[in-house]
C-alpha cells in the first residue's frame, strides 16, 4: 500500500501481523506527544514487560533477517573453576541457594561440566 509503506527495520513485535516482522513507516513517524507516557512500567532504567507466545507461533530467530553476519556469532563457553566459583558465590549473594556446602563445590562443577544454564537448574533444586 503507497500510504502505508514499511520500514526496512524489523521488530518482533510485528511478527505475527500484515507487516511480517518489518515496523510500518507509520509508527516511526508518530510524535511522542500523542503516545501513552510508560514511565510506570520503567524500573531501575529497565522497562517491565511480559509477552505471551499462547496465540503465536513461536518465531524462528534468523541472524541473517537482524542482520547479524556470520563471523559475528559467537557461542558462550561453560565456566572454568574458578568462575564456577564466582557464579555460585553470586547466586549466594542473590538468595538464589541456601546453605550450599562450600565442599561440594567440585562436585557440582563436574556434574554439570561448568554450563550455567544448568547449574543453576540443578542447585536452584538442591538447594
Amino acid at each position: 500500500n503507497e500510504c502505508f509503506p514499511c520500514s526496512h527495520y524489523v521488530s518482533i513485535r510485528y511478527d505475527n501481523t500484515r507487516f511480517h516482522g518489518y515496523i510500518p513507516a507509520y509508527h516511526l513517524t508518530m510524535p511522542r506527544a500523542l503516545h501513552e507516557w510508560d514511565g510506570y512500567k520503567y524500573r531501575r532504567g529497565l522497562k517491565i514487560c511480559a509477552t505471551s507466545w499462547s496465540r503465536y507461533r513461536r518465531r524462528d530467530y534468523n541472524p541473517a533477517l537482524l542482520g547479524v553476519k556470520e563471523e559475528e556469532l559467537r557461542t558462550v563457553r561453560n565456566f572454568s573453576q574458578h568462575e564456577f566459583a564466582n557464579y555460585v558465590t553470586y547466586l549466594r549473594l542473590m538468595n538464589v541457594l541456601h546453605n550450599f556446602p562450600r565442599e561440594d563445590l567440585e562436585y557440582y562443577y563436574m556434574l554439570t561440566q561448568g554450563n550455567g544454564q544448568e547449574a543453576r537448574k540443578v542447585l536452584a533444586t538442591l538447594y
